[in-house]
């Protein structure tokens, strides 16, 4: 016990960024912590099987439909920062950044979900949902600029 004691003195006298880790260790010791909820937080009904929509993306032809219908179902679950960068990726050693591995990971199990097999076989892994979303837009989002007649 007084290792345990020592051990949590050294960190807590340590530089701000340990505050994290002595959180976490204390709580791993005495089993006893709850990590603060997000708003972005997963519940058990999140499973990477999810469908999280009817529409599937089939590549130009319905591209637009596809992206209204994933935005809207993101949005609803709290979960569209991910997608627009407006959550963003945490500091190694805090207690989000575990979460927020696993809610990205989640979250692009449900785009992955929704895109025709063949079209998915074509994708290549992404660091960010931002990243993912940004490839399938330019892929398959159609200019509606002036069309040419030349």
């Amino acid at each position: 016990m007084l290792v345990l004691m020592y051990y949590i003195y050294w960190w807590m006298i340590n530089e701000e960024r340990h505050k994290n880790i002595e959180y976490i260790f204390i709580c791993q010791y005495y089993q006893s912590c709850q990590k603060p909820k997000h708003h972005h937080d997963l519940n058990p009904s999140n499973t990477p099987g999810n469908i999280i929509t009817l529409v599937q993306l089939k590549g130009e032809a319905n591209y637009d439909e596809w992206g209204r219908a994933i935005r809207t179902t993101l949005w609803a679950r709290g979960k569209w920062g991910f997608v627009d960068g407006n959550i963003t990726k945490p500091d190694d050693m805090t207690l989000e950044y575990e979460d927020w591995w696993t809610i990205r990971s989640m979250i692009i199990l449900w785009i992955m979900n929704t895109i025709e097999p063949k079209i998915r076989l074509t994708m290549r892994d992404r660091e960010t949902v931002k990243d993912l979303w940004t490839d399938l837009k330019e892929r398959f989002s159609i200019s509606n600029g002036p069309k040419s007649n030349n």
